[in-house]
Protein backbone atom coordinates (compact mmCIF):
# COMPACT_ATOMS: atom_id res chain seq x y z
CA UNK A 1 0.00 0.00 0.00
CA UNK A 2 1.36 3.63 -1.16
CA UNK A 3 2.83 5.08 2.12
CA UNK A 4 4.19 8.70 3.17
CA UNK A 5 6.73 8.06 0.56
CA UNK A 6 5.21 6.97 -2.28
CA UNK A 7 2.20 9.59 -2.03
CA UNK A 8 5.24 12.51 -1.60
CA UNK A 9 6.99 11.07 -4.59
CA UNK A 10 3.31 11.06 -6.11
CA UNK A 11 3.17 15.01 -5.39
CA UNK A 12 6.36 15.85 -6.85
CA UNK A 13 5.78 14.09 -9.90
CA UNK A 14 2.37 15.95 -10.83
CA UNK A 15 4.33 19.69 -9.47
CA UNK A 16 7.20 18.20 -12.56
CA UNK A 17 4.33 17.19 -14.83
CA UNK A 18 0.99 18.19 -14.44
CA UNK A 19 0.77 22.20 -12.83
CA UNK A 20 -0.92 24.95 -15.05
CA UNK A 21 -1.79 23.05 -17.96
CA UNK A 22 -5.76 23.39 -18.85
CA UNK A 23 -7.90 20.16 -18.50
CA UNK A 24 -9.64 19.88 -21.44
CA UNK A 25 -11.78 16.87 -19.90
CA UNK A 26 -11.86 14.36 -17.66
CA UNK A 27 -12.60 10.54 -18.63
CA UNK A 28 -14.01 8.33 -15.39
CA UNK A 29 -13.32 4.66 -16.37
CA UNK A 30 -14.60 3.29 -13.46
CA UNK A 31 -16.61 5.28 -10.76
CA UNK A 32 -16.13 2.88 -8.04
CA UNK A 33 -12.96 4.99 -7.48
CA UNK A 34 -15.02 8.07 -6.79
CA UNK A 35 -16.27 9.25 -3.15
CA UNK A 36 -19.11 11.09 -2.74
CA UNK A 37 -19.42 12.22 -6.61
CA UNK A 38 -20.11 11.65 -9.56
CA UNK A 39 -18.44 11.48 -13.00
CA UNK A 40 -20.61 14.40 -14.34
CA UNK A 41 -19.74 16.55 -11.26
CA UNK A 42 -16.30 16.29 -11.15
CA UNK A 43 -16.27 16.62 -14.68
CA UNK A 44 -17.91 19.88 -14.44
CA UNK A 45 -15.67 20.97 -11.30
CA UNK A 46 -12.42 20.39 -13.34
CA UNK A 47 -13.04 20.74 -17.25
CA UNK A 48 -11.70 24.40 -17.86
CA UNK A 49 -9.64 24.67 -14.87
CA UNK A 50 -5.95 23.91 -14.40
CA UNK A 51 -3.80 22.44 -11.33
CA UNK A 52 -2.59 25.18 -9.09
CA UNK A 53 -0.32 23.79 -6.33
CA UNK A 54 0.04 20.60 -4.34
CA UNK A 55 -0.41 19.13 -0.78
CA UNK A 56 0.34 16.42 1.18
CA UNK A 57 -1.14 14.83 4.46
CA UNK A 58 0.08 11.02 5.36
CA UNK A 59 -1.33 9.13 2.74
CA UNK A 60 -3.70 11.33 1.11
CA UNK A 61 -2.37 13.81 -1.25
CA UNK A 62 -4.00 16.75 -2.56
CA UNK A 63 -4.30 19.01 -6.14
CA UNK A 64 -5.12 22.38 -6.07
CA UNK A 65 -7.78 23.60 -8.43
CA UNK A 66 -9.03 27.17 -9.92
CA UNK A 67 -11.30 28.75 -7.35
CA UNK A 68 -9.99 27.55 -4.55
CA UNK A 69 -11.01 23.72 -4.55
CA UNK A 70 -8.95 20.60 -4.13
CA UNK A 71 -8.64 17.49 -5.18
CA UNK A 72 -7.98 14.65 -2.68
CA UNK A 73 -6.42 11.45 -3.62
CA UNK A 74 -6.21 8.09 -1.85
CA UNK A 75 -4.34 5.32 -3.49
CA UNK A 76 -5.55 2.54 -1.92
CA UNK A 77 -3.33 -0.66 -2.12
CA UNK A 78 -2.04 -0.41 -6.07
CA UNK A 79 -2.93 3.40 -6.91
CA UNK A 80 -0.23 4.99 -8.70
CA UNK A 81 -0.07 7.96 -11.36
CA UNK A 82 1.37 7.76 -14.81
CA UNK A 83 1.47 10.79 -17.31
CA UNK A 84 2.12 10.88 -20.88
CA UNK A 85 1.48 12.82 -24.26
CA UNK A 86 -0.55 10.59 -26.43
CA UNK A 87 -0.42 7.56 -23.84
CA UNK A 88 -2.54 4.52 -24.08
CA UNK A 89 -5.40 4.30 -21.70
CA UNK A 90 -4.49 1.13 -20.07
CA UNK A 91 -6.50 -1.66 -18.04
CA UNK A 92 -6.31 -0.27 -14.72
CA UNK A 93 -6.82 3.40 -15.51
CA UNK A 94 -9.68 4.58 -13.49
CA UNK A 95 -9.71 8.25 -14.11
CA UNK A 96 -7.69 10.48 -16.67
CA UNK A 97 -7.37 13.77 -16.52
CA UNK A 98 -7.03 15.05 -20.37
CA UNK A 99 -5.01 18.29 -20.46
CA UNK A 100 -4.20 20.33 -24.08
CA UNK A 101 -1.99 19.14 -26.60
CA UNK A 102 -3.13 15.36 -25.99
CA UNK A 103 -1.33 15.07 -22.22
CA UNK A 104 -2.73 13.22 -19.93
CA UNK A 105 -2.66 12.41 -15.75
CA UNK A 106 -3.71 8.92 -15.49
CA UNK A 107 -5.03 7.76 -12.02
CA UNK A 108 -4.35 4.19 -12.23
CA UNK A 109 -5.73 1.56 -9.17
CA UNK A 110 -5.09 -1.83 -10.29
CA UNK A 111 -7.82 -3.39 -7.23
CA UNK A 112 -10.12 -0.40 -6.96
CA UNK A 113 -9.62 0.63 -3.52
CA UNK A 114 -8.27 3.91 -4.50
CA UNK A 115 -10.61 6.98 -4.02
CA UNK A 116 -11.16 10.62 -5.37
CA UNK A 117 -12.91 13.38 -4.13
CA UNK A 118 -13.38 16.94 -3.94
CA UNK A 119 -12.24 18.97 -0.96
CA UNK A 120 -13.18 22.68 -0.05
CA UNK A 121 -9.94 22.89 2.02
CA UNK A 122 -6.65 20.41 2.83
CA UNK A 123 -7.59 21.29 6.60
CA UNK A 124 -11.46 20.32 6.30
CA UNK A 125 -10.62 17.38 4.87
CA UNK A 126 -7.66 16.18 7.64
CA UNK A 127 -10.12 17.17 10.35
CA UNK A 128 -13.78 15.78 8.65
CA UNK A 129 -11.67 12.47 8.13
CA UNK A 130 -10.31 12.70 12.15
CA UNK A 131 -6.68 12.02 10.03
CA UNK A 132 -4.25 12.29 13.10
CA UNK A 133 -1.19 14.89 12.25
CA UNK A 134 1.11 14.01 9.13
CA UNK A 135 4.11 12.23 10.30
CA UNK A 136 6.35 14.54 8.99
CA UNK A 137 5.55 17.82 10.57
CA UNK A 138 4.63 16.58 13.76
CA UNK A 139 6.04 17.86 16.62
CA UNK A 140 8.40 15.57 18.94
CA UNK A 141 6.65 16.64 21.82
CA UNK A 142 2.63 15.37 20.17
CA UNK A 143 4.60 12.06 18.46
CA UNK A 144 6.18 11.19 21.71
CA UNK A 145 2.71 11.92 23.67
CA UNK A 146 0.32 10.42 21.38
CA UNK A 147 2.68 7.16 21.63
CA UNK A 148 2.78 7.04 25.25
CA UNK A 149 -1.15 7.17 26.10
CA UNK A 150 -1.70 3.91 24.26
CA UNK A 151 -1.74 1.02 25.83
CA UNK A 152 -1.55 -0.56 22.10
CA UNK A 153 1.21 -2.40 20.55
CA UNK A 154 3.79 0.51 19.46
CA UNK A 155 3.75 -1.09 15.27
CA UNK A 156 -0.33 -0.99 15.60
CA UNK A 157 0.34 2.58 16.74
CA UNK A 158 2.28 4.06 14.09
CA UNK A 159 0.38 2.33 11.32
CA UNK A 160 -3.16 4.49 13.18
CA UNK A 161 -4.00 7.20 11.30
CA UNK A 162 -5.71 8.87 13.40
CA UNK A 163 -2.82 8.97 15.35
CA UNK A 164 -0.26 9.86 12.83
CA UNK A 165 -0.71 9.69 9.33
CA UNK A 166 1.43 8.29 6.72
CA UNK A 167 3.22 5.37 8.22
CA UNK A 168 1.80 1.74 7.21
CA UNK A 169 3.19 -1.34 7.58
CA UNK A 170 6.44 -1.56 5.49
CA UNK A 171 7.94 1.43 6.76
CA UNK A 172 6.67 0.70 10.77
CA UNK A 173 8.81 -2.31 10.33
CA UNK A 174 12.05 0.12 9.15
CA UNK A 175 11.15 2.47 11.92
CA UNK A 176 11.28 -0.06 14.51
CA UNK A 177 14.56 -2.05 13.53
CA UNK A 178 16.39 1.47 12.96
CA UNK A 179 14.95 2.22 16.42
CA UNK A 180 15.73 -1.33 18.01
CA UNK A 181 12.23 -1.83 19.28
CA UNK A 182 10.04 -5.13 19.34
CA UNK A 183 6.50 -4.28 17.32
CA UNK A 184 4.54 -5.62 20.07
CA UNK A 185 6.17 -3.30 23.01
CA UNK A 186 3.37 -1.50 24.50
CA UNK A 187 3.52 2.03 23.34
CA UNK A 188 2.64 3.45 27.04
CA UNK A 189 5.85 1.70 28.38
CA UNK A 190 8.41 3.24 25.80
CA UNK A 191 10.56 5.69 28.18
CA UNK A 192 10.47 9.27 27.36
CA UNK A 193 14.48 8.31 25.53
CA UNK A 194 13.09 5.91 23.71
CA UNK A 195 10.23 7.33 22.75
CA UNK A 196 12.63 10.63 21.33
CA UNK A 197 14.50 7.77 19.59
CA UNK A 198 11.93 6.41 17.82
CA UNK A 199 10.91 9.96 16.41
CA UNK A 200 14.24 10.39 15.24
CA UNK A 201 14.27 7.60 13.38
CA UNK A 202 10.64 8.43 11.87
CA UNK A 203 11.61 11.06 10.36
CA UNK A 204 15.16 9.48 9.25
CA UNK A 205 13.90 6.77 7.49
CA UNK A 206 11.21 8.49 6.02
CA UNK A 207 13.77 10.99 4.36
CA UNK A 208 16.05 8.03 3.38
CA UNK A 209 12.62 6.72 1.74
CA UNK A 210 11.51 9.65 -0.27
CA UNK A 211 14.77 10.63 -1.04
CA UNK A 212 15.04 7.32 -3.44
CA UNK A 213 11.47 7.50 -4.68
CA UNK A 214 9.51 5.31 -2.04
CA UNK A 215 11.60 2.34 -3.70
CA UNK A 216 12.52 -0.29 -0.55
CA UNK A 217 15.04 -2.36 -2.46
CA UNK A 218 17.19 1.19 -2.93
CA UNK A 219 17.60 1.64 0.62
CA UNK A 220 20.94 1.15 1.97
CA UNK A 221 21.31 -2.69 2.75
CA UNK A 222 21.95 -1.93 6.52
CA UNK A 223 18.21 -1.41 6.60
CA UNK A 224 15.67 -4.16 6.60
CA UNK A 225 13.27 -3.39 4.32
CA UNK A 226 16.20 -4.79 1.48
CA UNK A 227 15.82 -8.29 3.61
CA UNK A 228 12.52 -8.28 4.30
CA UNK A 229 11.62 -11.20 2.68
CA UNK A 230 10.57 -14.93 3.94
CA UNK A 231 13.97 -16.83 5.16
CA UNK A 232 15.38 -13.11 5.30
CA UNK A 233 18.32 -12.49 7.45
CA UNK A 234 19.09 -9.26 9.83
CA UNK A 235 21.94 -7.12 7.96
CA UNK A 236 22.86 -6.06 11.71
CA UNK A 237 23.56 -9.44 13.67
CA UNK A 238 22.60 -11.78 10.41
CA UNK A 239 19.61 -13.70 12.30
CA UNK A 240 16.90 -15.37 11.02
CA UNK A 241 14.17 -12.58 10.41
CA UNK A 242 11.32 -13.52 12.61
CA UNK A 243 8.14 -13.20 10.61
CA UNK A 244 4.60 -12.83 11.91
CA UNK A 245 0.77 -11.37 12.04
CA UNK A 246 1.01 -8.31 14.29
CA UNK A 247 -2.15 -5.75 14.38
CA UNK A 248 -3.53 -7.57 11.25
CA UNK A 249 -0.61 -7.17 9.21
CA UNK A 250 2.79 -8.64 7.97
CA UNK A 251 5.60 -7.94 10.45
CA UNK A 252 9.14 -8.31 10.14
CA UNK A 253 11.65 -7.99 12.91
CA UNK A 254 15.35 -9.26 14.09
CA UNK A 255 14.34 -11.84 17.34
CA UNK A 256 18.12 -9.87 18.61
CA UNK A 257 18.44 -6.72 18.10
CA UNK A 258 14.56 -6.25 18.45
CA UNK A 259 14.32 -8.00 22.01
CA UNK A 260 10.74 -7.75 23.77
Amino acid sequence: MPELPDVETFRRFVDETSLHRKLVDVRVFNRRVLNGLSPQRLKRALQGQSFRSTARHGKHLFVEVDGSRWLALHFGMTGYLDFGRQRRTGPHDRVVFVFAEEYSLAFVCARLFGRITLADSVEGFVADKRLGPDAMAVSGEEFASRIRRSKATIKSILMDQSQLSGIGNLYSDEILFQSRIHPTFPGHRLTTERAACLYRNTRKVLRMAIGRKADPWAMPQSCLLPHREREGRCPSCRAALTRQTVAGRTAYWCPRCQRK
